[in-house]
């Protein structure tokens, strides 16, 4: 998927294409670049996501990752893409009207502390500020060292 939005790996382009920011630089995110004419219908495009995720990576903003979203009721019956025991799918139901709930799913592009489909890289503001990740074993991944 990295490949086939290279396109848009930049903010610049990401805005061309009608991606605009939203909710600032958020710490194990980065900055959600959302495409409102997209909509947030469960009628979502696999093969291009309503959301680019940036980052300052060596002084410039990096697209690091992407995220689906769609609204639906909490229990949704819509078939969830890359739905696996590590595609981790969220709600927001802050972000949705009462009664529903806003799906997401994020797609890691750079490591990620938990794997490919975290809600969270909490290595990502290592990288920001170009600290050295620390070593897993010492935050407890459980993994013998």
């Amino acid at each position: 998927m990295h490949q086939d939005l290279s396109g848009l790996n930049t903010p610049e382009s990401a805005i061309a294409a009608g991606f605009f920011p939203a909710l600032g630089d958020i710490p194990g995110m980065g900055i959600h670049y959302v495409n409102l004419s997209m909509g947030l219908d469960k009628d979502y495009n696999i093969d291009l996501p309503n959301q680019l995720l940036f980052s300052p990576i060596d002084g410039e903003e990096k697209l690091v990752g992407a995220a689906y979203a769609f609204v639906d009721v909490p229990d949704t019956d819509v078939q969830l893409p890359f739905e696996s025991e590590f595609a981790s799918w969220h709600d927001h139901p802050q972000f949705a009207n009462d009664g529903e709930t806003l799906h997401m799913l994020h797609v890691w592009f750079v490591d990620s502390s938990n794997g490919p489909f975290a809600g969270l890289n909490f290595w990502l503001p290592y990288r920001t500020a170009d600290i050295e990740i620390p070593n897993p074993c010492w935050m407890g991944k459980g993994k013998i060292c």
